[in-house]
C-alpha cells in the first residue's frame, strides 16, 4: 500500500489539502482580528439610546426588521452621509472578514464531505477504522477537527460575538441583497454571538454563558461515534513518536503535550466525556495532565483547565486530583530548584573551551538531558504563573522571580545554539571524519605490520610473521567495515578494540614505547567511530528541535518583553544573548507550516510571511529600547551643546582659549557618546540572521528604531511648541523663534551622535521630518473630508506617533499642522488684519504691525521647513477647493429652475444694454431685489477664498526662494521644463492619431511636473483650477452683483492707495457706522477681489472680459445720476456726495482688479479705457 501522504494517494492528499487549508485560514483569522476597526468596540449605550456609530451598526436584531432599521437612517442625513463614509472605508474589509467566515463554514463542509466518501468506500484502499491506524492518517484525521475547533475558539476569542454580527450586518446591508451572499444563512447561524465575551472586549473580566462551548461547537458538529474514536486512538497512543525525545516517565505529559492540545479540543465535540466518563477523563488526566494544569492549544493561546473544565462533572473531578496544594507545591519546588541547577549547568557548559566536539561526542546524553530540564522548566513555570486560581498561583510564585525564568530562558537558548551549530557540524562531517578514523586505524595496522616483518627496523622489535599477519588481517577487516549498518559496525568495532587490547597484553613487557603509542591511539580512533556513528545521527538534530519548542511561550512572552528590555538597559551586551532566543522562537512556524509545506499549498508564502513579520514585530518591540535609550541620553546632549556649551568662534585670541575649556561639560559630553556607543554597538556587532523566512539584518532594526524614536521625538517638540493660548502676534512668533530653536539644536545632536549610531544624521532627520508632516497634512484632510476627528477614518503610515485627538479638538484640528494653519488663518482675519500687495504681507489694522510677511515666512520655514509649507500650501489649496464647492452648493440650493432661466434672461438683456441708462440701472435693481439672499450669502466664501489664495502666494514665494538659494540649476531647469511643456500644449495643434499610449504618456509627464511645480511654489494659487465640470448661470452677472453689494462698505486707504473696509480705523466705541457697515466688520476688499479674481478662473476667461463690461457700465449709470443731481438743488447734496464716493470706489475696484490681471498676463487695460470715460469722471470730481 502507498503511503498515505504520498501525491499519487487521493485519500492523504484530500487530507493534507485540507489540513493546510485550516492552517492559512487560521493564520488568515489571527491577521484579520488584529485589524478589527476600533468604532466596532466603541459602540456603548448611553442612557438607552445608541449615539454615534450604535446608528448604524446593528446586531442580528436587524435581520428581523430590516426596513424599519434602514428608515431610521435615510431620514436622517447625518446618518446617511456617516453610513456612506463607513461604507467607502470598509467595505474591503468586511468582504474579507465575510470570507474569513464563510471559509470557515465552507472547512466543515469539506470535512463532513470527505468523512462521506470514506464511509461510502470511495477510497477502496481506506476505511475510516484504518485510517485512523495508519501511522499517519492518526495524526492528519484528528487535526482536521482539532483544527474545525480551534477556528471556533479562536474566532469567539479574537472577535466577540457582539462584533461578529455587526461585521456580518454590515456587510449584508452593504451588498445589498441577502440573496446574493453565498452561504448566508448557515454562516448567521454559526457565527452568532455566543454569549462568551473575552476580557479584551469587557476591559474587566471573561464572561463564559452556561454550556459553553460545547453548544457553540454543536451548531455544526459530527457525530459522536466518530469523534469517540477519534479521542480513542489520541488518548492511547503516542502518534507524534514524541517520547523518543523524553526517554524519562517524569516527562511523559510533556512528551504527550501536542496530543493534549489536541484532545482539549476535541473532548468540546463530545462533552458527554467531559460530563459523564470519569474512568476515561482520568486515565486522560492521569497520561496527559498529571503534573499540568495551563496548557496551550495553539501557539501559545493558554487555558488553565482548573476553570476551563470546572462546568463538567467527570473532568472536574479528575484534574482535582491534581490540585492538592502539596502537590502543587512540590512541584513548584521542584521546578524551582531545577531553576537555578539547570542555569549553572549550562552557564558552564558555555565557559570558552568547555563545549569541544570531542566533548559533545563523550557528553551527549548530559548536554542533550540539560536542555531537556531546562526547557521543561522553562515551560512549566512560564505557563503556570498564569493559573486562574490565586490559591494555587501564589504557591507556584512563592520564591519565584519573573527574571529568574528568563535568565534561564536567555542562557538556555544560548546553550541550545552553541551546541546544535556542533552538533550540525558534526552531522554534516561526520562520514569524512569516520573515514579518515578509519584510515588513520588501517595505516597504524598497515606500519605494525611492516615492523614485525622486519620491514621496518624498530630497536628490539624482532620479527614475528605470525604477528604481522594478525596486523595484516585486522588492517584489511577495518577497511572493509562500512558506515551503513551502525549495529553491526558498532560491534565490530568493539570487538576490533578488544582485540587489540589483548595483543597489547600479549607482546613482550619491554616492547617498544612506539607501538604501545600506535595500539592506543588505534583504539582511540577505534572508540571515536563508534561515538560518531550511535551518538550523532540526524535523529539527534529532530529530538533536539522538539526539545526545543518555544511556541507555547508567544502568548505568555509579551509580559517579559520590560524584564528583557531593564536587562538590555543595564547590560547592553545582553542583546547579544536575545539573538538566541529570537531565533529559538521561530519554531512557533513549526505547527502551521508543517502540512502546508507537505500539501505544497499556495498559501505557503502569506502563511509563513504573516508568522515571520509578527516574530520581527516581537524582534523590534524588545530591540526598541536601544534606539529609546540613545534618544533619552540625547535629550541631555542637545541641553549641553544648545544651554551648557558655548560655540568655539572660527578664530580665536589664545588668551581666551581657556574659557571655552568647560572640562566637566565636555567630560559628560564624552560620558553620554560613550553610553551611546555602548548601546549601539550591542546590535551593531550582530550577523544577519533567518527569523521564519525573513532575514535579519540588525543594522536594519537599529536604524528602523532610531527613526521611529527620531519622529516620535520631532512630533513631541512640534506638538508641545505649537500650542497658541492667547493668540496674539507676539505669541506667535515667540513660539515661531522657541520651535526654530529647539529644532536646531535637535537636529545639531542627532549630528554628533551620527557616528556612534551608524547612519547619516541630516539625512534620517529631514526623512522623518518630511514623513512626519506629509501624514500629518493627510490626515487633516481625511478630517476635513470626512468631518470627523476618527483617527480610524484615516490614512497614516503604520510608525507614525498619532496626535491626540481629543486634546486637539478644542482647536479644530487633528493636529499641529491644522492648529498652526489655523493660527495663521486667525491673525490675517478680515477684522484684524490687511494684506499690502507692495509689502508682500499682511499688518495689524490701526497699529500697522506686521503679522505674516515673507520675514514671517522665513521663519516658518526653519521649523516646518520645505515640507511644512508645502503641506501648508496644499491643505490651504483643499480648503480653496472646498469653499468653492460650497459656493456652487448655494448657488444650487437658493437658484431655482425657474430662477436661473430669469438669470438667463436678465443677463442677456444686460448684454444687450450697450449704452448706459435706466434700463441698465433697472434691471439691476430688480436682480437685487429677486436675488438679495443669494448675493448677501456669497460675500464671506468669495473673501475666504482671496484670504487663503493670498496666504499660498506667500508661502508659494517662500517655496521658490529657498529653492533657488537651495538647488538653482535645478530649479532653472524645472522652470524650463515648465515653459516648455505650457508652450507646446498652447501653441501646438493636436495630432488626431496619437496613440492611447501616447496620451498617457504625455499625460504623465504634466502631471508629474505639476506636482514637482508646485512642492517648490512655482505655480500661481489665484490661476490653479480647484473645481472642475461646474456650471453657474450668468456667473459674471452674479459676480457683478455680488460685487455692487460690496461697494459701499469699500474706502479708499489714501496712505497706501489700497480700498479697505468703510469704518475700519474707527475705534470700537464710535457709533457712526451705518447699518450696513456693522454687517461687513469682517470684509476687506483686497481678500473679496482676489477671490473673485480666483473664482472667475475656474472658468472660461471670457467671464472676465463680461464681469469687467457690467462694473464700467454701472460706473456710466452712477455718472449720469451724479449729472442729474448737479441741477438739482442742494438738499440732494449727501446723495450727491454718495454717488461719487460710489464711482470712484467702483472706479479703484476696477483699476486694481485689472492689476492683478496684468501680473497675471491677463491685463484687459485698454478695454477699460475704452469703456470708462475718464473726463466725465473728472468733470463729476471736480464740482
Amino acid at each position: 500500500m502507498a503511503d498515505l501522504l504520498d501525491k499519487e494517494n487521493a485519500c492523504g492528499q484530500s487530507l493534507l489539502k485540507l489540513t493546510s487549508r485550516g492552517s492559512a485560514i487560521l493564520a488568515e483569522l489571527q491577521r484579520l482580528s488584529s485589524n478589527i476597526p476600533k468604532v466596532f468596540y466603541e459602540i456603548q449605550q448611553q442612557e438607552g439610546q445608541q449615539t454615534g456609530y450604535g446608528k448604524i451598526l446593528f446586531d442580528f436584531e436587524y435581520l428581523k426588521n430590516i426596513d424599519g432599521y434602514e428608515d431610521s437612517i435615510q431620514t436622517n442625513m447625518e446618518l446617511v452621509e456617516l453610513d456612506n463614509s463607513f461604507r467607502d472605508t470598509y467595505i474591503d474589509l468586511l468582504e474579507r472578514f465575510y470570507q474569513l467566515f464563510e471559509s470557515i463554514y465552507v472547512y466543515y463542509l469539506d470535512i463532513t464531505e470527505l468523512l462521506e466518501q470514506i464511509f461510502e468506500g470511495e477510497f477502496i484502499q481506506y476505511t475510516f477504522d484504518s485510517l485512523i491506524q495508519n501511522e499517519e492518517g492518526k495524526k492528519i484525521v484528528p487535526e482536521l477537527f482539532y483544527q474545525y475547533g480551534v477556528m471556533l475558539l479562536l474566532t469567539d476569542k479574537l472577535i466577540p460575538g457582539p462584533i461578529r454580527e455587526r461585521i456580518i450586518t454590515s456587510y449584508i446591508r452593504y451588498k445589498n441583497s441577502v440573496q446574493e451572499i453565498s452561504n448566508i444563512n448557515d454562516v448567521c447561524k454559526l457565527f452568532k454571538a455566543t454569549g462568551y465575551l473575552p476580557a479584551s472586549y469587557t476591559k474587566s473580566y471573561e464572561y463564559r454563558p452556561q454550556y459553553y462551548p460545547e453548544d457553540y461547537f454543536s451548531r455544526f458538529g459530527f457525530d459522536e461515534s466518530i469523534m469517540e474514536s477519534i479521542i480513542d486512538q489520541v488518548k492511547d497512543g503516542d502518534i507524534y513518536s514524541s517520547c523518543a525525545a523524553y526517554p524519562s516517565p517524569q516527562h511523559r505529559s510533556v512528551a504527550l503535550s501536542q496530543q493534549g492540545s489536541i484532545l482539549y479540543i476535541l473532548l468540546f465535540f463530545h462533552p458527554d466525556i467531559l460530563i459523564e466518563k470519569k474512568a476515561k477523563m482520568r486515565e486522560i488526566v492521569d497520561k496527559h495532565f498529571s503534573d499540568n494544569w495551563v496548557i496551550t492549544f495553539y501557539i501559545g493561546y493558554y487555558v488553565d483547565l482548573t476553570t476551563d473544565w470546572k462546568p463538567y462533572k467527570a473532568a472536574k473531578k479528575a484534574i482535582d486530583n491534581t490540585l492538592d496544594l502539596d502537590y502543587i507545591e512540590e512541584l513548584s519546588q521542584f521546578h524551582l530548584k531545577q531553576l537555578e541547577d539547570c542555569y549553572n549547568k549550562c552557564q558552564n557548559f558555555l565557559i570558552d573551551g568547555v563545549l569541544t566536539e570531542e566533548y559533545v561526542l563523550e557528553k551527549w546524553k548530559l548536554l542533550i538531558n540539560t536542555i531537556r530540564e531546562s526547557n521543561i522548566t522553562v515551560r512549566w513555570l512560564m505557563l503556570h504563573v498564569n493559573s486562574d486560581m490565586k490559591a494555587v498561583r501564589d504557591v507556584v510564585t512563592n520564591g519565584l522571580k519573573k527574571k529568574d525564568i528568563l535568565s534561564l530562558l536567555l542562557i538556555t537558548s544560548k546553550f541550545e545554539s552553541k551546541l546544535t551549530e556542533k552538533l550540525e557540524l558534526l552531522i554534516n562531517q561526520k562520514n569524512e571524519r569516520w573515514d579518515k578514523d578509519k584510515n588513520e586505524c588501517a595505516f597504524r595496522m598497515d606500519q605494525l605490520a611492516d615492523i614485525f616483518g622486519g620491514k621496518m627496523n624498530l630497536g628490539k622489535v624482532e620479527k614475528n610473521e605470525g604477528i604481522q599477519q594478525w596486523f595484516e588481517q585486522l588492517r584489511d577487516q577495518i577497511k572493509n567495515l562500512t558506515f551503513g549498518d551502525i549495529t553491526y559496525t558498532g560491534g565490530k568495532i568493539n570487538q576490533f578494540i578488544k582485540a587489540l587490547e589483548d595483543m597489547e597484553q600479549y607482546l613482550p613487557v619491554d616492547i617498544d614505547h612506539y607501538i604501545k603509542h600506535y595500539l592506543e591511539d588505534t583504539r582511540k580512533d577505534l572508540r571515536h567511530m563508534n561515538k560518531i556513528s550511535s551518538n550523532i545521527t540526524p535523529n539527534q538534530l529532530t529530538h533536539l528541535s522538539l526539545i526545543c519548542d518555544l511556541s507555547y511561550s508567544w502568548k505568555c512572552l509579551p509580559d517579559y518583553v520590560e524584564l528583557m528590555q531593564d536587562k538590555i538597559k543595564k547590560y547592553p551586551q545582553v542583546a547579544l544573548l536575545l539573538k538566541s532566543t529570537f531565533i529559538k522562537l521561530s519554531c512557533i512556524l513549526n505547527t502551521p507550516m508543517v502540512r502546508i509545506v507537505q500539501a505544497q499549498s499556495p498559501d505557503l508564502q502569506s502563511v509563513s510571511k504573516y508568522y515571520s513579520q509578527e516574530l520581527i514585530n516581537f524582534v523590534k518591540s524588545v530591540l526598541q529600547i536601544i534606539p529609546q535609550q540613545v534618544f533619552a541620553i540625547l535629550e541631555d546632549v542637545i541641553i549641553l551643546l544648545t544651554e551648557k556649551m558655548a560655540k568655539i568662534p572660527t578664530k580665536l585670541n589664545k588668551n581666551d582659549l581657556k574659557n571655552y575649556t568647560q572640562y566637566q561639560e565636555r567630560y559628560d559630553l564624552a560620558n553620554h557618546s560613550y553610553r551611546i556607543s555602548l548601546l549601539t554597538e550591542s546590535i551593531l556587532s550582530m550577523e544577519k540572521y533567518l527569523i521564519g523566512v525573513i532575514e535579519i539584518n540588525p543594522k536594519d532594526i537599529l536604524d528602523e528604531g532610531i527613526q521611529k524614536e527620531l519622529i516620535k521625538l520631532i512630533q513631541k517638540i512640534l506638538n508641545r511648541v505649537l500650542v497658541f493660548k492667547k493668540g496674539t502676534i507676539q505669541e506667535f512668533q515667540e513660539k515661531l523663534q522657541i520651535l526654530a530653536k529647539n529644532l536646531e539644536g535637535f537636529k545639531e545632536a542627532v549630528v554628533y551622535i551620527q557616528d556612534f549610531i551608524s547612519t547619516y544624521g541630516v539625512k534620517i532627520f529631514h526623512q522623518q521630518f518630511d514623513r512626519l508632516i506629509t501624514n500629518y497634512i493627510d490626515m487633516e484632510q481625511e478630517a476635513f473630508i470626512q468631518n470627523t476627528f476618527d483617527i480610524d477614518f484615516m490614512f497614516y503610515e503604520e510608525d507614525i506617533p498619532l496626535p491626540n485627538v481629543e486634546k486637539n479638538k478644542q482647536y479644530g484640528s487633528v493636529n499641529f499642522m491644522g492648529r498652526l494653519l489655523k493660527q495663521i488663518l486667525n491673525l490675517t482675519n478680515g477684522k484684524n488684519a490687511v494684506f499690502i500687495e507692495q509689502s508682500l504681507g499682511f499688518y495689524e489694522i490701526g497699529t500697522g504691525v506686521e503679522i505674516i510677511t515673507l520675514k514671517t515666512m522665513g521663519l516658518l520655514y526653519k521649523c516646518i521647513g520645505i515640507s511644512g509649507l508645502s503641506g501648508l500650501d496644499q491643505f490651504l489649496g483643499f480648503n480653496i477647493s472646498t469653499t468653492m464647492r460650497d459656493i456652487m452648493k448655494i448657488y444650487r440650493k437658493k437658484v431655482t429652475k425657474d430662477g436661473e432661466r430669469y438669470l438667463r434672461d436678465s443677463f442677456q438683456k444686460l448684454s444687450d444694454l450697450t449704452n448706459s441708462g435706466a434700463g441698465f440701472e433697472k434691471t439691476i435693481a430688480e436682480l437685487q431685489k429677486n436675488f438679495g439672499g443669494l448675493i448677501q450669502s456669497l460675500v464671506k466664501p468669495l473673501q475666504q477664498i482671496g484670504h487663503m489664495i493670498l496666504i499660498r502666494k506667500l508661502l508659494c514665494l517662500q517655496l521658490q526662494l529657498m529653492s533657488k538659494v537651495g538647488s538653482k540649476r535645478l530649479y532653472l531647469c524645472l522652470e524650463n521644463l515648465n515653459n516648455g511643456i505650457i508652450n507646446d500644449v498652447t501653441n501646438r495643434v493636436y495630432d488626431q492619431e496619437m496613440t492611447e499610449e501616447d496620451i498617457q504618456k504625455e499625460n504623465l509627464l504634466i502631471s508629474e511636473a505639476a506636482k514637482l511645480c508646485s512642492y517648490i511654489g512655482m505655480t500661481d494659487p489665484e490661476k490653479k483650477v480647484y473645481i472642475s465640470d461646474e456650471h453657474m448661470e450668468a456667473l459674471p452677472m452674479l459676480m457683478f452683483l455680488v460685487t455692487t453689494s460690496t461697494i459701499p462698505n469699500m474706502d479708499l486707504d489714501k496712505k497706501i492707495n489700497i480700498l479697505i473696509r468703510r469704518g475700519q480705523y474707527n475705534k470700537p466705541d464710535q457709533k457712526k457706522q451705518s447699518a450696513a457697515n456693522s454687517n461687513f466688520q469682517g470684509f476687506q476688499p483686497v481678500y473679496f477681489m482676489h477671490g473673485v479674481l480666483g473664482f472667475l478662473n475656474q472658468f472660461h476667461p471670457d467671464n472676465k472680459d463680461v464681469y469687467m463690461g457690467f462694473l464700467a457700465n454701472q460706473i456710466k449709470c452712477l455718472l449720469n445720476v451724479n449729472q442729474m443731481l448737479l441741477v438739482q438743488s442742494n438738499q440732494e447734496k449727501d446723495k450727491k456726495s454718495q454717488y461719487q464716493e460710489n464711482v470712484a470706489n467702483i472706479f479703484l475696484y476696477i483699476t486694481l482688479f485689472d492689476s492683478l490681471l496684468n501680473v497675471s498676463g491677463d491685463s484687459r487695460n485698454q478695454q477699460i479705457n475704452a469703456m470708462v470715460p475718464i473726463e466725465l469722471i473728472n468733470t463729476c470730481f471736480s464740482h
